[in-house]
């Protein structure tokens, strides 16, 4: 796996240059920048450096750090307490099953990559900013899975231009400062193939989910600083609103999904209705709007060089 994204899609993130592999992990021929190859995570990212998410970065480090030694099961567990696992495996399922082997699809926060696991179709990169995610992904995927674990910042990618056939990224924008975002986008956009799909995922600001809050007499958050992270929950048109202009020609559709599931409110269906989801959500969107957890966006681009 490592062989075949030296030949075909690493670069560094500093000159973009070539990378080459040394005893003591990576090099780039050009600038000679060293990166080291930790437990089979290519480690690009570099602390301190104008990390505008030290904060999160801080919290979710040390929360996944408690399952470095747990197996499988845990961590499976654990997901399923935040992403309602029937309906997000299925959506990585169709999403990767539409790339052939040979197009490299990039997860972008990949968390622990659970969603991957037993799938087929592109090469996976699963990139995050947390070290001990990418240790739990490594304690969910197999060979077979065919992913590729980076350590790094997404405002500076560790990849070629033009060499990206798909994106992936569940509720990862999300926590993007707006610089964050921008940098982020102009970096998928040197990084992305002539012909691509990105499907993005974002928290939705739920009417219904916002009446049962002020009934409870909580506060439902929408936008900015909470805690210590960003978060900024997007209703359909602000989130296209957001990828507007995104390359020439692009089409944008979205959708709903986790209509039924609300962690934050102790809601998690032990049956889950994911066909009745997916009808209500196609035929009725509007309604899903109102009461979804999360919606998303895909952005598809043809060949317009």
């Amino acid at each position: 796996m490592l062989n075949e994204a030296l030949k075909e899609i690493l670069a560094c993130p500093k000159c973009r240059g070539h990378l080459e592999k040394t005893t003591a992990g990576l090099a780039c021929v050009n600038c000679r920048a060293e990166y080291r190859i930790k437990d089979g995570i290519l480690c690009f990212f570099e602390v301190g450096e104008g990390d505008r998410q030290a904060d999160e970065r801080a919290v979710r480090e040390t929360y996944m750090s408690r399952f470095e030694q747990e197996e499988a099961r845990a961590i499976i567990t654990n997901v399923s307490l935040h992403h309602c696992l029937s309906v997000m495996g299925d959506r990585a399922r169709q999403f990767r099953k539409a790339f052939s082997r040979d197009e490299w699809i990039l997860d972008l926060g990949s968390g622990s990559g659970w969603c991957w696991s037993g799938t087929n179709g592109g090469a996976l990169v699963l990139l995050d900013f947390s070290l001990a995610s990418l240790k739990a992904a490594q304690r969910l995927l197999r060979p077979e899975d065919r992913a590729l674990l980076v350590w790094a910042d997404a405002r500076r990618l560790p990849v070629r231009d033009r060499v990206i056939a798909g994106v992936w990224s569940v509720q990862v924008f999300q926590h993007f400062p707006a610089d964050v975002f921008d940098a982020v986008k102009a970096e998928l956009n040197r990084v992305l193939s002539s012909s691509f799909v990105m499907e993005i995922y974002n928290l939705n600001p739920s009417w219904l989910h916002d009446k049962i809050y002020r009934i409870l007499g909580k506060t439902f958050h929408r936008r900015g600083r909470l805690g210590q992270m960003e978060l900024n929950k997007l209703n359909f048109i602000e989130l296209t609103e957001s990828w507007k202009g995104f390359r020439r020609a692009t089409r944008m559709t979205g959708g709903y999904s986790e209509l039924f599931f609300h962690p934050d409110l102790r809601f998690r269906p032990w049956f889950y209705p994911a066909k009745f989801e997916r009808l209500l959500a196609a035929w009725f969107p509007g309604v899903a709007s109102l009461f979804a957890r999360q919606l998303h966006i895909r952005v598809e681009g043809g060949n317009q060089e």
